[in-house]
């Protein structure tokens, strides 16, 4: 029921983007690095600067010593503190840099795994349905051949009114996969199109309140918003068995901000997450993310869910906005 509304977020080009974020994560690690040793070797050089000066340095009578312990204790106490933090700062990078990498393996291998499941999909459909049709199609004209006059012409009817048939079905299977609404007229016309077939598909009535959306943004941010929304909207039709949902899209402070809620059955976001059990969900955060925004879902068993994204209006990398470089 739901075949021509749940479709992939175009894989080929989200793992592409995926390899760039792992080389700007690469690339800061890298950075981390060297600061990390100059840091470390500026904190020896005055560590041993100060032993030197300790060791020629006399203390005035009038000398006295904090605690039990001298200034030079002190000095070599903070520069061994700072030391320390460096090697702990660059850990904790090391950390994430490699925490970052497995996730996106797992983010590279479902994405994939979605292409290959897409591509068997189509086929069947090609074959189970647009196959079928050419093949009536050609039995139609086929028999035309051979009929009398009088009967050519029903015939001919037929034949027209499977190529219509066809036409429609090759159009909706185009439109699944990429709606030439968003390259045309925009994110608006393309969002609106989309929750109007998506209601009568799913019978799920969608209370939209779109604002501030009218103007044309980057292309990237306007397909990111679209397979978000559409990504959001698939999983409540799948899982959440109600019969509503409400959708928020407004800007502000230079953010396109997406919110949609519904009052469904919920789930246990973090455990979901966890057991890799839903590309979609980590895949709308990941497209969020290569934007230089952010994604967030609030959900509990039988408290409905919560879905917000922030998507920044001037594209940010992952790096620049963690602050890495």
């Amino acid at each position: 029921m739901f075949a021509p509304i749940l479709q992939p977020s175009d894989p080929d080009t989200d793992l592409t983007k995926l390899r760039a974020r792992v080389a700007e994560l690469e690339t800061a690690l890298i950075a981390q690095r060297r600061l990390t040793v100059q840091f470390v070797t500026a904190a020896r050089e005055v560590h041993q600067h100060t032993q030197r000066e300790a060791s020629h340095r006399q203390p005035p009578v009038s000398f006295r010593e904090v605690g039990g312990h001298s200034p030079h204790q002190y000095e070599h106490r903070y520069a061994e503190d700072d030391l320390t933090q460096a090697l702990c700062a660059e850990q904790e990078a090391r950390a994430e840099a490699r925490a970052a990498q497995e996730r996106l393996q797992i983010l590279g291998e479902r994405l994939v795994a979605v292409q290959e499941e897409e591509r068997r999909h189509l086929a069947r459909e090609l074959h189970d349905e647009i196959g079928q049709m050419l093949t009536g199609l050609s039995l139609a004209l086929s028999v035309s051949e051979r009929l009398p006059p009088t009967m050519l012409q029903s015939q001919l009817a037929e034949a027209r009114s499977q190529v219509g048939a066809l036409i429609a079905q090759v159009r909706r299977r185009s439109l699944a996969l990429r709606p030439t609404l968003l390259d045309d007229l925009g994110l608006r016309a393309a969002l609106e199109w989309h929750i109007a077939r998506y209601t009568e598909q799913t019978g799920v009535q969608i209370d939209a309140q779109i604002q501030g959306v009218d103007r044309r943004f980057a292309p990237q941010l306007e397909l990111t918003a679209y397979r978000i929304v559409q990504e959001a909207l698939t999983n409540i039709a799948r899982h959440a068995g109600t019969s509503s949902a409400n959708l928020h899209i407004w800007v502000v402070n230079e953010q396109l901000v997406i919110l949609v809620e519904d009052m469904g059955q919920g789930f246990e976001v973090h455990a979901t997450l966890e057991a890799h059990a839903s590309s979609g969900l980590a895949g709308m955060r990941e497209r969020a993310v290569l934007l230089g925004g952010d994604l967030t879902i609030d959900s509990e068993p039988g408290m409905g869910t919560r879905l917000l994204a922030d998507l920044p209006l001037a594209r940010e990398s992952p790096a620049d906005k963690a602050g890495c470089l």
